[in-house]
């Protein structure tokens, strides 16, 4: 059995075993920076799997990045740009995409109103 200094070290070798894995945890840490705005902790994911996936300074070279770039990118409090995104998640072997949200959402026990006139199915018709 492995010992680990720390669960991100875990994550890392979990991640770097298994690309399935890695691009599943990035989409749920996308659905939850969709949901609760902390693009910090959407960050943290994305540097975590940047690093299972070769490390900083591979992928800087990949995408053409400074790798000091690249962890100011990382570390900051914004999300990248799209196109800046984009080019992250196309070197990690994953997209973006778009899907239709359900009309309500539930976080920590409160629902939330999606779009509403609007259904993720198309043959419903949703009262405004």
């Amino acid at each position: 059995m492995n010992e680990y200094q720390t669960w991100r070290e875990y994550l890392i070798e979990k991640l770097t075993a298994d690309h399935k894995r890695a691009v599943d945890y990035l989409d749920v840490a996308l659905e939850e920076y969709q949901v609760d705005g902390d693009a910090h902790l959407f960050l943290v994911a994305l540097r975590t799997v940047i690093e299972s996936q070769d490390g900083i300074a591979a992928i800087a070279k990949r995408t053409s990045i400074d790798p000091q770039t690249l962890l100011e990118i990382l570390s900051s409090e914004r999300i990248p740009d799209i196109d800046m995104l984009s080019t992250l998640l196309t070197t990690l072997g994953c997209r973006l995409s778009i899907e239709p949200l359900q009309n309500v959402i539930h976080v920590s026990d409160k629902e939330y109103s999606i779009a509403p006139g609007i259904s993720a199915d198309p043959n419903v018709k949703v009262a405004t």
